[in-house]
C-alpha cells in the first residue's frame, strides 16, 4: 500500500461524513521532537485541501498555520472561512494542560466550542499527550494521530482515545500509515524559512530582562529546530585536540541570539542523548 493512502481515505471519510454534515474536527497530532510531526501535519493539510476540491500549493498550505499564540489563534477562529484547515504546529502555545485555570485559555476553549458550526478542521501539534488540555483529551478531540517513530503514524478514534486516557498508553491503532520525508520540496523549504523567522521573532520579543518563561520557551524552539534539521551545521573542530564540538558561535549567528543564549542552547544539546556529535566534519 502506498504511503499516506490510509490517511487520504481517512480525510475523505472525515470530509464526507462529518465536515459536510455540519461537524468540525479537532485533531491532536502527538509526536516528540524530530519524529516528523510537522512533516505529517503539512502533508495532512495538503491532502485535506485536495479532498475539499482545492488545488493545494505551498502557499495555501502555509496560510493555514497559526504561528503565534492564543490571540492569533482566536483571530483564525473568527476570520477563517467555513471548512478551513487551521493549524498550530506548537499547540502548547495556544492551549496547555497546566494552564487550564488561566482565564484566557478558558475563554479560548469556550470559543472552540462556539465555532463548531464553521465546520473547520483543527490540526494541533503536541509533543506529548500529557500536555494536551483535559477538554481535548476527554471530549472535544474525536480523533488523534500519534507518531511513534519517524515516518510512522497511528490514527485513533474517540473510543481509542478514551482507552488511552484510562490505561495511560496507546491501544491498538485504528489506522496505521507511513509518510515520506519532505526534504527537498518547495513546501518544506518554504515552511522551514517561515518557521525559523517566526522563532527568531519570538526570541527578539523576549529580551534578557523580559518574561523568563517566554524566553525559555523560545530557546526550546531553537533546540527543537536544530534537532529537526540536524546538528551537523553547528559543529566545529577544536584546533587543540582536533575533536568536533557544538559551536555556540554558529548557533548565535544562525539564530541571531545573544552569546549567553547561544551557550544555553549548546549546553542543552550537549546533554541530549538523542543528539549525536559526528566523528568528523565534512569539508566545505
Amino acid at each position: 500500500m502506498k504511503p499516506l493512502e490510509p490517511t487520504r481515505r481517512y480525510y475523505e471519510r472525515l470530509y464526507r461524513d462529518k465536515i459536510t454534515e455540519d461537524f468540525d474536527a479537532v485533531i491532536p497530532i502527538i509526536g516528540d521532537e524530530g519524529m516528523g510531526k510537522s512533516t505529517f501535519i503539512l502533508q495532512s493539510i495538503w491532502i485535506y485541501q485536495q479532498v475539499r476540491g482545492v488545488e493545494p500549493t505551498p502557499e495555501s498550505v502555509l496560510d493555514t498555520i497559526v504561528w503565534g499564540g492564543r490571540d492569533e489563534f482566536k483571530q483564525a477562529l473568527s476570520n477563517r472561512p467555513e471548512e478551513s484547515a487551521i493549524c498550530s504546529m506548537d499547540a502548547a502555545r495556544v492551549m496547555y494542560k497546566k494552564d487550564a485555570m488561566d482565564p484566557d485559555q478558558k475563554n479560548l476553549e469556550k470559543d472552540l466550542l462556539d465555532v463548531r458550526m464553521k465546520n473547520n478542521v483543527y490540526f494541533l501539534g503536541f509533543q506529548d499527550w500529557e500536555i494536551v488540555p483535559t477538554m481535548l483529551q476527554e471530549r472535544r478531540a474525536k480523533y488523534a494521530f500519534y507518531i511513534p517513530s519517524r515516518g510512522a503514524v497511528r490514527g485513533y478514534s474517540r473510543e481509542s482515545i478514551d482507552k488511552r486516557n484510562e490505561t495511560g498508553s496507546w491501544p491498538a491503532a485504528d489506522m496505521k500509515d507511513k509518510f515520506p520525508d519532505l526534504e527537498g520540496t518547495d513546501l518544506w523549504k518554504s515552511f522551514r524559512e517561515l518557521d525559523k523567522q517566526h522563532k527568531i521573532d519570538r526570541i527578539d520579543s523576549s529580551d534578557d530582562d523580559g518574561d523568563v518563561e517566554d524566553s525559555s520557551h523560545s530557546l526550546k524552539d531553537v533546540v527543537s529546530d536544530i534537532k529537526d534539521t540536524g546538528i551537523q551545521d553547528f559543529i566545529s573542530i577544536n584546533p587543540g585536540n582536533k575533536q568536533p564540538y557544538i559551536d555556540p558561535d554558529l548557533i548565535e549567528f544562525e539564530y541571531e541570539l545573544s552569546a549567553r543564549k547561544a551557550k544555553k542552547v549548546k549546553k542543552v544539546l550537549a546533554k541530549d542523548p538523542d543528539v549525536e556529535i559526528p566523528d568528523e566534519v565534512a569539508s566545505a
